[in-house]
């Protein structure tokens, strides 16, 4: 997993190096404005021009320097500083003087420049663009140049990844140390194009949080399995899952489960509307049958105690319905001593009541429903609502999105940005659903099972947005994904 740290931890970071290291401020500003020119560089013929625009601030002084950098390495550069500097940046705009680069005071356009470097504005920014800064940003986007940004793209909030007007779009963003939140949450993710994490001497933080990567499932969470292992050393996932109409939420998840390797799976389903439809398209899970209302929704007066026996962990909510009934058995269940995941309509008549051992999978609209939030305030903040609502209810959050967050109770964050706009399509959290309760039900933490969970399934769909065309996948293409990748 890669730390992300959020600009106050980056700060922090920064003022333990100087302050109690002793490392000169000059020295950090020097190592990360090298790894900038090198990034521009790549992306120019010899001999080629340069726009470097800088704002105030650091950010403003790693343009200086890394012009410097530019010329040393060949390269040709147009400089406009759109705001006065101190301290290490104006040591860099002293030097590019000395040499006799000069200094434009207005943004006169781009015209002979084949790279525009952004060093505007940094990881503290917050709000809009306006006046000379915005008129710059616009003049980038119609130039169609390549753009390299310093840190983060000007305009994109470096904590939340929010953009308030126009920002900066630009095909490599080289930040330093970490990757900072707002480069991983839309719609500062389009904005930051390839991330490039130059290394300038600072160690992450304990604390921070972890992006997950593919190589993380076999070297922390999907080992080789032994040799000598049979079905009962795998687990034994439960489903409670389906209703009338809903049979194929059933069917996905059952897919999830079986394709996230679980020894065993079985679904409790209704006996009429649900159960011979799991047994013909899932039929590797075993099916039991509960007693059906009228409206074919599970009645809310079952025993399910002879069903949850034996039991290694319990996926609920897909295509459950809403009734009263459900809500009945939903409060009943969670009360299970079992690791569970609580999905969909789990989590719209749960009222608050979640397993002991949770994993909550709601999207940003379930999200909304669960904190009276509205979905946009949601979408602003997704790292701090699922934190604060993880560790408020004592459940592991994985806040489904482009980019999916994972928080547990005790603070820790992960972010999944594996996956594929193909996942767009009805069923896909059924999948996610299975598999991260057959990750429970082979003695993964909840927070780690949602961790796996939320990689494997992005895996899948990639694979599947590669295998299909992104526009014509499933959520049963994505459980052969799931085939594929553990083939």
């Amino acid at each position: 997993m890669r730390p992300v740290v959020t600009p106050a931890q980056m700060r922090a970071l920064e003022k333990t190096e100087i302050e109690t290291l002793g490392v000169p401020s000059a020295v950090l500003m020097d190592r990360a404005a090298r790894a900038c020119a090198q990034a521009v560089m790549a992306r120019m013929q010899p001999g080629g021009c340069a726009a470097v625009l800088c704002g105030p601030g650091n950010n403003g002084g790693d343009g200086y320097w890394a012009a410097l950098w530019i010329l040393r390495m060949g390269g040709r550069v147009r400089v406009t500083a759109f705001a006065p500097s101190t301290g290490d940046a104006q040591t860099g705009r002293m030097a590019l003087a000395r040499l006799g680069v000069p200094i434009e005071q207005q943004f006169s356009g781009l015209d002979g420049c084949d790279v525009v470097l952004d060093a505007l504005f940094g990881t503290g920014f917050h709000g809009a663009l306006a006046g000379a800064y915005l008129e710059a940003v616009q003049a980038v986007a119609r130039s169609g140049l390549p753009v390299v940004a310093v840190d983060i793209p000007s305009g994109v909030d470096g904590a939340t990844g929010q953009v308030a007007g126009a920002a900066i779009c630009a095909q490599e963003t080289v930040t330093f140390a970490c990757a900072k939140t707002g480069h991983l949450i839309f719609p500062g993710r389009a904005h930051t194009g390839r991330l490039t994490v130059a290394d300038i001497g600072l160690d992450a933080p304990e604390n921070c949080a972890q992006q997950i990567e593919p190589a993380d499932l076999e070297r922390r969470w999907l080992p080789k399995r032994p040799q000598d292992a049979h079905k009962g050393t795998f687990g034994h996932a439960a489903l409670i899952v389906g209703a009338k109409g809903m049979a194929g939420a059933a069917v996905l998840a059952a897919l999830g489960a079986l394709r996230g390797g679980a020894g065993l799976v079985s679904v409790g389903c209704g006996e009429k509307s649900v159960l011979p439809v799991v047994q013909q398209a899932a039929f590797e899970a075993m099916a039991w049958p509960f007693a059906e209302d009228e409206t074919g929704h599970l009645r809310g007066d079952d025993d399910f105690s002879a069903f949850l026996a034996g039991k290694s962990a319990l996926g609920l909510g897909c295509g459950l319905g809403r009734s009263d009934g459900i809500a009945s058995v939903v409060r009943r269940l969670a009360q299970a001593d079992l690791p569970m995941v609580m999905d969909a309509d789990a989590l719209w008549v749960c009222g608050g009541v979640f397993g002991k051992q949770c994993v909550i999978t709601p999207h940003p609209g379930e999200m909304a429903r669960l904190t009276g939030l509205p979905a946009a305030q949601i979408l602003k903040d997704p790292i701090g609502i699922a934190a604060r609502f993880a560790k408020e209810n004592d459940v592991t959050v994985l806040l489904k999105g482009a980019t999916t967050v994972i928080a547990a109770p005790d603070g820790r964050i992960r972010l999944n940005t594996v996956g594929s706009p193909a996942m767009s399509t009805g069923g896909s959290g059924d999948v996610l659903t299975g598999v991260i309760t057959a990750l429970l039900a082979q003695g993964l933490t909840c927070f780690d099972a949602a961790s796996a969970g939320a990689c494997l399934h992005g895996m899948a769909g990639r694979w599947a947005g590669q295998t299909y065309g992104e526009s014509a996948v499933t959520a049963r293409d994505i459980a052969m994904g799931l085939m594929q990748l553990r083939g």
